[in-house]
């Protein structure tokens, strides 16, 4: 991992610039990942649910919603559980690049979260193209800030409104009476959180450190 993250860290700075020409076209709601077959995507338009260290990730409000400058590349395989996904973003002056390539599982056309099972209670239920579950090392400037923590990432219609990124969804302790839905079935977003594994009292989710990026436009390869 660390002897491709030079290379990484260029290709995806360069497609957050515009500087790369990608082919390829949105993802319409029709189309399907295959579970035997390389998935890969870009996604921009990035921003931050919440900060990092802040007591609130998930903002279903949408009240601190934060742009940067950055996005997502990846390329999967679920069919061997392998692949890539790098996201590079510019929060308060600072570089940030965290890297996904080993996964405990990779599943594609899912329903997680909400009251599924699969996921915590956090989202209503959504449709997952793509999903991942494993590990992810974090940079800050270049130097390693974390190595070998939790990450998901999932590849989903649009939970969020895109112009005020509310969430229709009152929280996982009201899920039973209010389970909340989707902004938009027929648009994607794609979501990607990384985490450390402490318990901090007073935080959502309830770790001292969870960056939630999540980008609106995405482009299949």
């Amino acid at each position: 991992m660390l002897r491709n993250k030079h290379l990484m860290m260029v290709a995806l700075a360069a497609v957050s610039a515009g500087s790369i020409a990608m082919g390829g076209s949105s993802l319409s709601h029709d189309e399907i990942a295959s579970p035997n077959e390389v998935f890969s995507f870009v996604a921009t338009q990035a921003y931050l649910v919440g900060e990092p260290t802040g007591t609130d990730r998930f903002q279903y409000d949408g009240e601190s919603i934060n742009p940067v400058h950055g996005g997502i590349v990846a390329s999967l395989n679920p069919s061997t559980n392998s692949g890539s996904i790098v996201a590079s973003f510019f929060y308060e002056g600072d570089s940030y690049l965290m890297i996904a390539d080993r996964f405990d599982r990779i599943v594609t056309n899912v329903e997680l979260h909400g009251q599924t099972g699969m996921g915590p209670e956090v989202l209503p239920r959504v449709f997952s193209q793509i999903a991942t579950f494993g590990p992810a090392s974090v940079w800050k400037n270049g130097e390693l800030l974390y190595e070998d923590i939790p990450a998901h990432l999932m590849l989903t219609e649009s939970v969020r409104d895109e112009v005020t990124h509310k969430v229709d969804f009152r929280g996982p302790r009201n899920i039973a009476s209010y389970p909340g839905s989707v902004a938009n079935p027929y648009d994607n977003q794609v979501h990607f959180v990384v985490h450390t594994e402490d318990n901090a009292p007073g935080h959502f989710p309830p770790n001292s450190w969870f960056t939630h990026f999540m980008a609106d436009v995405v482009t299949v390869n």
